[in-house]
């Protein structure tokens, strides 16, 4: 059985102007490279945007988003099953947009982690091909900072939260928004000694979260409890473009994985990080982030030195043996270029490079190179451009024999 695990999925302002055909919002160029997951079962996917309708506006600004109905349906139409819309755009139109959003979903039969209109269990167990399939979707965040859409007591339970929203504490939230030139200087000196984590960006501040860290595992052990066999784990936690995951990020993967995640996929980063080698084994597999599977970041907006372009794919497959489950896990790269009369849209390597010029194939095999090495926690390995590597435990060893 085959689970296929893709990025974040986001369409900013530009992409919804080259999308609209004919009087309405057609993505199907865009994302129909999923259906070439024929030997896939299930497929999830990061829907980093809210779906909350046309009168709730659409993308128009950066850190708030809310793209047409028809991007979720495309999704649907192309093979993904679930999505994971825990993450710090899922506010991004408040609470009524989070719910428009579940409604939407809820009409088209796509499956859902990490927001909730009522209070329920903060995990969906999928019976797939006999095997009990657990998932879960967590967020460091919701742009609050930005959105200012701060959820009361009585709103909690609508968003899966890693830690308080950002800047919370309403001192902090006031410390910051001040922009008079005394208080930029007295945050700058702030962060010369690093003091409250003014030499941070809002979305990498750590904020105490004893509460919500607790609800994090106990919902992973009922989980487990609850008959799931093999729990994935899609993490929104990170910065942004960073080459690797800061400590946070690992703190919170391997908090889930004591607390018995098999599987945790990350995202937020936009970049595609390494896997966790130093645990992988047949029980526990982490991948720091995805990247971006749709968006226009380097190829229609910056930052575009930092491989935002591109995305790595995930494919677990699994084997119930009696009362055990073994695992086996490949990668693949997909990259997103603009298709001629269309726009941004998103393929695996392997096709794009059939269809590139000379030139063009030699930056993309040199691209994949780095990005396999990335990957893999390797350095001046040379892998062969394939649809998909598997990621070999043997690798761990190689690395780390001496």
């Amino acid at each position: 059985m085959r689970i296929t695990v893709i990025g974040d999925v986001m369409v900013k302002e530009s992409q919804l102007h080259d999308y609209y055909k004919n009087g309405r919002y057609d993505f199907y160029p865009a994302l129909k490279s999923i259906e070439k997951f024929k030997d896939s079962d299930y497929i999830i996917a990061n829907l980093e945007t809210p779906v909350a309708g046309e009168k709730a506006g659409y993308t128009s600004q950066p850190y708030c988003f809310n793209s047409p109905d028809e991007l979720a349906e495309t999704l649907r139409q192309v093979g993904v099953r679930m999505v994971e819309t825990c993450n710090n755009h899922c506010l991004d139109r408040g609470v009524t947009g989070l719910e428009a959003t579940i409604d939407t979903l809820d009409s088209l039969g796509l499956a859902h982690i990490g927001i909730h209109k009522r209070l329920e269990d903060s995990y969906k167990i999928i019976k797939i091909a006999g095997i009990n399939v657990g998932f879960l979707g967590f967020t460091y965040g919701t742009n609050a900072f930005s959105n200012h859409n701060y959820l009361n007591e009585n709103e909690k339970y609508k968003v899966d939260l890693l830690q308080p929203q950002e800047l919370s504490n309403k001192f902090m939230r006031w410390l910051v928004a001040n922009d008079s030139m005394l208080m930029r200087y007295f945050r700058a000196g702030l962060g010369v000694f690093h003091l409250f984590q003014m030499d941070k960006p809002v979305y990498e501040r750590v904020q105490y979260a004893g509460k919500e860290q607790k609800y994090l595992t106990d919902t992973i052990k009922k989980c487990k409890a609850m008959g799931a066999d093999y729990i994935i784990a899609m993490i929104h936690v990170g910065g942004q473009y960073n080459d690797m995951p800061t400590k946070y990020t690992k703190k919170i993967c391997e908090l889930c994985r004591k607390s018995g995640v098999n599987a945790v996929m990350a995202n937020h980063e936009h970049v595609i990080h390494p896997v966790d080698m130093r645990n992988i084994s047949k029980e526990y597999f982490c991948e720091y982030s995805l990247g971006n599977f749709l968006a226009a970041t380097g190829v229609q907006t910056g930052p575009y030195d930092k491989l935002s372009e591109y995305s790595a794919v995930y494919h677990i497959d699994l084997q119930k043996i009696g009362q055990k489950i073994e695992a086996a896990y490949y990668v693949e790269i997909f990259l997103n270029h603009i298709k001629p009369g269309y726009g941004v849209v998103t393929e695996s390597v392997v096709d794009v490079i059939e269809e590139a010029s000379e030139k063009e194939k030699q930056k993309i095999f040199g691209t994949y190179q780095i990005l396999m090495n990335r990957i893999m926690g390797t350095r001046g390995q040379k892998y062969p451009l394939l649809r998909e590597q598997e990621v070999h435990d043997y690798v761990r060893f190689k690395r780390f024999e001496n």
